[in-house]
């Protein structure tokens, strides 16, 4: 697993500070990072790959939080910590028994939206896969309408954001904050191209602030 080539998509938990966050890479694959620890001053989190399938039951309050880790057979958990530079490093892979056995209380943990940030975005990206797989013996993809736009725009901090933007105005998704604008637009292309994965076809059309 190459932990640099995976986008954040949403936080499913936050509290203080994320504790539950969605990422995936160009394959339309999921992965989770949950918050694990601090060690000598820096957040670990683990890492892992999560089915579509689990992710729906999670986040319709069907399967406990435990599922999330409990879907495959002796899948691998890699156990993360961010350099200065904040780019993820591993510091070690762990079992699945050994994390299984730690997390035994999250057998009784279900999802609350009240704990997910952008709530109404993950429903409507999610929305959107569920009604494409309504209709997985058709070939076509689903277009969201030809209005919808990534715009981006510049925090106050300096750096750089992208919204998914309806063509009502509705925000679909925002991005986390980017140094420049070039990593802005490659978070833009994961995206495009994880949804495009997943037979959802979204616009090229892309709006910069002024």
């Amino acid at each position: 697993m190459n932990i640099q080539n995976i986008t954040k998509l949403f936080d499913l938990e936050y509290f203080d500070g994320p504790l539950l966050s969605l990422f995936a890479d160009a394959n339309g694959n999921f992965y989770l990072y949950k918050w694990y620890d601090v060690a000598s001053g820096s957040h670990q989190w683990l890492v892992f790959s999560v089915k579509y399938e689990t992710l729906l039951k999670y986040l319709n309050a069907i399967a406990p939080e435990f599922e999330l880790l409990n879907d495959e057979p002796s899948k691998p958990f890699y156990l993360v910590e961010f350099s200065e530079k904040g780019q993820p490093h591993i510091v070690r892979t762990c079992s699945q028994n050994e994390i299984l056995d730690e997390y035994q209380s999250l057998k009784t943990v279900f999802f609350t939206s009240d704990l997910c940030p952008n709530w109404k975005a993950v429903q409507h990206f999610f929305g959107l896969i569920v009604e494409k797989h309504r209709h997985f013996h058709s070939r076509s993809k689903t277009r969201i309408h030809p209005e919808t736009k990534f715009h981006i725009v510049v925090g106050k901090g300096g750096d750089y954001f992208f919204n998914l933007i309806a063509h009502n105005g509705q925000i679909l998704y925002t991005s986390d904050g980017y140094k420049s604008k070039q990593s802005a637009i490659n978070g833009i292309e994961s995206v495009r191209n994880l949804v495009n994965k997943l037979g959802i076809e979204v616009s090229s059309k892309v709006v910069y602030a002024p």
